[in-house]
């Protein structure tokens, strides 16, 4: 039995391949689009047609959702299963979720609870997971030189969306929609673990939004809802007060400790911030890995658009055995316990006072980071997830 497995390029892809093989099916890939992120909806219906006239699939895998992948194999009555990895995912409003092939599994509860309706026995909820045999065999090849080069106090991997604030693009925005977004980012950002952005917005700031950044906007006769409250709330100011929050913590966290970042983004912003070590970008499937398991806190701030759910980085983290500190995030407490397997901060001063301790109490924090690993290893693998992913397409 094969499967057609379209890839994007997700750290997660390789790990689920591995555990479709490991299965008994065999898997061919479709790799365009790792390289070429700008292909058309017709480029990707030819790409995958090609597929489909020369060999029977039992189904088509792949990260997120294609609306064209769907449609297409609607015509071909072909099991679409997509596992949502990020958010917001502007393509789950396409009519296409509509689709009766579609096996759609949403990481985020309340993602899933906005589209569930629409297509009630086809979309689900699934957390995401992690590939603890990959992550041991890379910390079982951590050397000298890796302890002496990735060793730290407090680190943190991940973008500060600077360059990737669509919000930076609105020029022409009234004193009014200014002072009323910057209040409100400013109470959002003291608000950890529930969203007010979307319900306070008004229809005076959405509409300015929408003209001063129309490329942002979606064309409601190919949706199932009119979404220009949702991508002004979670595309445009979600991301923007993800950036602003990012910054602020980690400068924050440096007036009290050394922290270790590894970003693409921007770093100019801490230039007069000298306990803030700037180290590049990290090897994903090699030195991800080892910063996580050689600092002694790992932070995770999830983005504003994850309403609900938990990260990949967070199974990662606790995966390579480190030890975690997360903002509150609603699901993280379905499957981990707070103090045990990991921590968690509701405002930066406890952030602060969080690492101080951890940092002080290397037993305790030893402990818990070992209990979390085991935790993750027993429930919340690949192979933990297939058997839910399987029996839909088989229902």
């Amino acid at each position: 039995m094969k499967v057609l497995f379209y890839r994007y390029g997700s750290i997660c892809e390789p790990d689920l391949i591995a555990e479709f093989k490991k299965i008994g099916l065999e898997v061919d890939t479709v790799n365009d689009e790792i390289e070429n992120k700008s292909l058309s909806p017709t480029e990707r219906i030819d790409l995958v047609s090609k597929y489909l006239s020369k060999e029977n699939y039992a189904f088509i895998f792949g990260i997120n959702f294609f609306p064209s992948i769907s449609d297409l194999c609607q015509i071909y009555r072909l099991p679409y299963v997509c596992w949502i990895v990020d958010a917001p995912l502007l393509e789950l409003f396409s009519t296409s979720i509509k689709n009766a092939c579609n096996r759609i599994f949403c990481f985020d509860r309340r993602q899933y609870e906005r589209i569930c309706n629409y297509n009630p026995d086809c979309i689900f909820h699934l957390p995401l997971a992690t590939n603890v045999s990959r992550w041991d065999e890379e910390i079982k090849a951590i050397n000298q030189s890796d302890i002496k080069k990735f060793s730290a106090d407090i680190s943190f991997i991940g973008s500060l969306y600077i360059e990737k604030d669509p919000f930076l693009e609105a020029k022409k925005l009234s004193d009014y929609t200014k002072g009323f977004i910057d209040a409100l980012i400013a109470s959002q950002s003291l608000i950890h673990g529930s969203g007010i952005i979307e319900s306070a917005l008004n229809d005076t700031v959405i509409n300015e939004l929408k003209k001063a950044i129309p490329a942002s906007f979606y064309d409601s006769s190919q949706l199932v809802t009119n979404t220009d409250s949702f991508i002004a709330a979670h595309h445009i100011l979600g991301f923007h007060c993800s950036s602003l929050e990012r910054i602020d913590i980690l400068k924050r966290l440096s007036d009290h400790f050394k922290v270790d970042l590894y970003t693409a983004s921007s770093v100019n912003c801490f230039k007069e911030y000298p306990n803030i070590s700037a180290r590049g970008t990290a090897k994903t499937l090699t030195e991800m890995p080892r910063i996580f398991n050689l600092s002694k806190i790992n932070l995770n701030m999830t983005i504003h658009p994850i309403e609900s759910g938990a990260s990949l980085r967070i199974w990662d983290i606790l995966g390579c055995g480190g030890f975690l500190i997360s903002n509150y995030q609603e699901e993280l407490f379905e499957y981990l316990e707070p103090g045990v397997d990991f921590d968690y901060y509701t405002s930066v001063d406890e952030l602060i006072d969080k690492c101080q301790y951890y940092l002080d109490h290397d037993d305790i924090r030893s402990k818990i980071a070992i209990n979390g690993y085991n935790k993750v290893k027993t429930y919340h693998t690949y192979t933990n997830r297939m058997p839910t992913i399987i029996s839909s397409i088989m229902r």
